[in-house]
């Protein structure tokens, strides 16, 4: 009897938690959608600036930064086994470092004059597969998000090499 009162507890609060995932991903992709809009929507009305692009790269790195920060409190407060922690955790670095550095070229490269969206993740691609993944990870009983980052942390690390050599190369012709 006590240890189908403690089954039923865990289940309850797998599925709470469970639902933390889902509002997360929806949310997520919702202030996604309404930033793509929030620079166009400047422009038209002629209240663009420099001031406010420069804020909204960062607010977007800072979003996202905080999506994988709160992913690794999520999942630290589970009671998985230490070697599933550990990692989740690896594989969760490795994705916000590539995604992070993949954004740090691009506006490194514009900084010295080279303007390009060269690679496969881009942060529009980043955000849908992390907000899928999300809701995903939440309604299915299933580890998706491990799968998840470490698809963004290996593709992010391809963007990040053709990226570099994107803008490498232009640099280098214009010597």
């Amino acid at each position: 009897r006590d240890l189908h009162k403690e089954y039923r507890r865990q289940r309850q609060m797998c599925i709470r938690d469970r639902g933390w995932l889902v509002t997360g991903g929806i949310v997520f992709l919702l202030g996604a959608g309404l930033d793509l809009f929030d620079g166009g929507l400047a422009r038209l009305n002629g209240s663009d600036s420099n001031l406010g692009a420069f804020l909204d790269s960062v607010f977007d790195r800072l979003g996202e930064s905080a999506l994988f920060i709160g992913l690794a409190v999520f999942f630290l407060r589970n009671d998985l086994p230490d070697a599933s922690i550990l990692w989740f955790m690896v594989i969760l670095l490795f994705a916000l470092v590539f995604s992070q550095s993949v954004s740090y070229l691009r506006a490194r490269g514009e900084g010295l004059g080279v303007f390009t969206k060269a690679g496969l993740m881009t942060r529009t691609e980043r955000v849908v597969i992390l907000g899928t993944g999300l809701v995903l990870d939440g309604l299915i009983p299933y580890p998706v998000m491990i799968w998840v980052l470490g698809l963004i942390a290996v593709v992010s690390c391809f963007t990040l090499i053709q990226r570099m050599c994107t803008i490498g190369n232009i640099l280098n012709k214009g010597r």
